[in-house]
């Protein structure tokens, strides 16, 4: 087969309309975290240079003012990945298993990839505005 190019953001793209159908069909919510973190970072990447750390700096004063706490950079960043790195690459030290309401976290994971695109787009896919309507409701 003929090698092609594909571009980060067509990727992107790829994995976060996959997760997207996933989580409307109710199940497999892990990979839909392990996609929608994939392309949240591909979005993330591509924006960085105009407003990502605008966003992550908005998510982590959101953070402080709803759990009246104060992370660090790099204690938010641990709290904010800490279920897409334990879906990924699996277990810390002797643990059997890791406790998480999944669909939150594939939510969770879904708002942020969503929130990653729409800094460089102005309009939403079918599906991301279904599930942006979807938690509204």
């Amino acid at each position: 087969m003929a090698q092609k190019e594909y571009s980060y953001k067509l990727i992107g793209v790829y994995q976060l309309e996959t997760a997207l159908k996933l989580y409307f069909e109710g199940h497999d919510y892990f990979s839909v975290v392990v996609l929608a973190a994939s392309a949240e970072k591909i979005f993330g990447q591509l924006v960085k240079k105009t407003c990502y750390k605008a966003l992550k700096e908005h998510a982590a004063s959101m953070l402080r003012f709803l759990s009246n706490e104060h992370l660090d950079k790099e204690e938010f960043n641990s709290l904010a990945n800490e279920a897409r790195n334990r879906f990924k690459h699996g277990k810390k030290s002797n643990e059997i298993g890791y406790t998480c309401d999944v669909k939150s976290e594939a939510e969770d994971m879904l708002n942020r990839a969503i929130d990653n695109y729409w800094a460089s787009e102005s309009e939403l896919s079918e599906l991301m505005t279904r599930f942006q309507n979807r938690l509204r409701c």
